[in-house]
């Protein structure tokens, strides 16, 4: 266990070993709260909106079941989305 001083404006220093240990760097987001008699400080991600947006349009599509299955080649992805069911014959790809 580590001891630290909180020092100007309530400025902590997280200990080396803790920041590489959960991979923190200078500018990363850090969640701030209680737990009974604790501070406890948790790692953030801060995603753009429009990001975030759409992973969550993904997932949506995902619980709703509208996904496609994995294709093990092109032709047989092309096969899939094909309205004849099959890659053009004529084509030289």
């Amino acid at each position: 266990m580590s001891l630290v001083r909180v020092k100007h404006k309530g400025q902590v220093t997280i200990p080396a070993e803790i920041r590489e240990e959960f991979a923190l760097a200078e500018g990363d987001y850090l969640e701030v709260s209680r737990e009974g008699g604790k501070i406890v400080l948790q790692p953030k991600i801060v995603l753009d909106r429009d990001i975030a947006t759409k992973i969550a349009e993904g997932l949506a599509d995902l619980q709703a079941g509208r996904v496609t299955p994995a294709f093990d080649s092109v032709v047989d992805l092309i096969k899939h989305i094909s309205p004849a069911g099959s890659p053009d014959e004529n084509s030289d790809r």
